[in-house]
């Protein structure tokens, strides 16, 4: 466990850096995450690779001014939806912000496995990206049309995520994608 996480720390240092490429980035941690699988080196420190392996989705400097394209979107979206599938079917990570420093655990099974991180967070912004997709393109395309489909997606992920964090019990997150559930529906009808 202390290479994996001395080489994620490693190839977390690069990230955002000048020459650094996202496309690398992710594979580098895709390698790692098999490492750890092939390594049985537990699910916990698994969860942590994907959780990085989704944060690099939302790296792409063009993002910023311009929406995530459609083949990267739904890469990002099946990394989430399978961390939402883990972390609900194995029930003993918990990942959650309210996690203290000190409460994280990735290696102790005499403790529970907590991680500090926000999946509301990484959904809503799954959710922005489709918004600023949607607004960017031009309604009168087929590609508009294509990534109107995508609704039905991400009003699931947000459904499932709501099911997850319920089992938290984290009040603050679980009125975020409360408000995220009840806001997206109501998008679709003012486009």
């Amino acid at each position: 466990p202390k290479t994996v996480l001395a080489k994620l720390t490693e190839v977390l240092a690069a990230r955002g850096r000048k020459g650094t490429s996202v496309a690398d980035q992710m594979s580098l941690l895709n390698r790692l995450r098999q490492e750890v699988v092939k390594a049985k080196l537990g699910l916990a420190m698994e969860v942590k690779v994907l959780l990085h392996l989704i944060a690099s989705h939302f790296d792409d400097p063009n993002s910023v001014s311009s929406h995530v394209n459609a083949f990267q979107w739904h890469a990002c979206h099946d990394d989430i939806m399978e961390l939402l599938v883990v972390l609900i079917n194995d029930g003993k990570i918990r990942c959650d912000p309210s996690v203290a420093d000190d409460e994280e655990n990735l290696s102790d099974p005499a403790r529970p496995f907590c991680l500090r991180t926000s999946i509301v967070a990484f959904v809503e912004r799954l959710d922005e990206e489709y918004i600023k997709a949607l607004q960017s393109i031009d309604p009168h395309t087929t590609e508009y049309v294509d990534r109107l489909k995508d609704e039905g997606v991400i009003y699931n992920i947000i459904c499932v995520c709501e099911k997850y964090v319920r089992s938290l019990g984290n009040k603050d997150e679980l009125a975020n994608i409360l408000i995220r559930r009840i806001d997206h529906p109501m998008y679709s009808a003012l486009i």
